[in-house]
């Protein structure tokens, strides 16, 4: 009987640690999350060149951001450290024109509009 208890908490302790080893750190941590701090009519910019920093706030450390590809040719996204700068050059039409951002935090995304007026 002796070694039949022996074996059961052999047996048990085996079970409880292979049960803790089996836990992961995502599923007790917090969920991953992404906010980017934009006021609710999005961004607006002049029509000479100018430049605007970007509150990004995440859990995933690997985020990027990027423009539309309709807006590249005058509107950058480039992450600096934990914010996000956008860039815009001279528009030097009389119309405004606009563009979407895009932020990526593994499956999460954000976008937000830019617009820069015209001459």
């Amino acid at each position: 009987m002796n070694k039949i208890g022996n074996v059961w908490i052999w047996l048990l302790a085996l079970v409880v640690g292979l049960g803790a080893m089996s836990c992961d750190d995502k599923e007790s941590g917090t969920p991953p999350f992404l906010e980017v701090e934009t006021p609710t009519e999005g961004f607006s910019f002049l029509a000479s060149v100018g430049t605007r920093r970007v509150v990004v706030k995440t859990s995933v450390e690997a985020w990027s951001a990027e423009a539309e590809a309709s807006a590249q040719d005058w509107l950058s996204a480039t992450r600096s450290g934990t914010s996000l700068q956008l860039s815009v050059v001279q528009n030097n039409d009389r119309s405004p024109r606009e563009g979407r951002v895009t932020v990526k935090a593994g499956t999460l995304s954000e976008s937000f509009t830019v617009v820069q007026m015209g001459q």
